[in-house]
């Protein structure tokens, strides 16, 4: 129930959606513009960090609105739904970042050689 509340609010809301994607852009062009493999994964576990610590005032945002006002549940529940909310955004974003990381840095890739042909990937 409230895993639904935080991802529309999420969604539809302007600050922490659009917070979130700037970081994640800004992510992005560092990590393609360094292109150092070591630094580029330093960098996407500082903002995966860096969006984590911004997510956690989205809770407060949403946990003590109206909502939990008008249908009043234990604060278990809305722990555990923020819980699985912010697990499913960091997967996202890190799944994100892996591509991205794959895509600049092929020779990092650990199945890189397994995808192509060899003439493809060594040419």
């Amino acid at each position: 129930m409230y895993l639904y509340l935080f991802t529309r609010s999420f969604a539809r809301g302007k600050d922490a959606f659009h917070i979130i994607l700037r970081l994640v852009v800004i992510a992005i062009i560092l990590i393609i513009w360094l292109q150092q493999p070591v630094v580029a994964l330093i960098i996407g576990s500082l903002f995966m960090y860096i969006i984590l610590l911004q997510m956690a005032q989205f809770y407060t945002q949403q946990a003590y609105g109206l909502w939990p006002q008008v249908w009043p549940v234990p604060d278990s529940k809305v722990i555990r739904g923020y819980e699985q909310f912010l697990n499913r955004l960091m997967f996202i974003i890190g799944i994100i970042f892996l591509i991205v990381y794959f895509i600049v840095n092929p020779t990092y890739g650990f199945c890189w050689g397994n995808l192509f042909p060899s003439r493809l990937a060594y040419s």
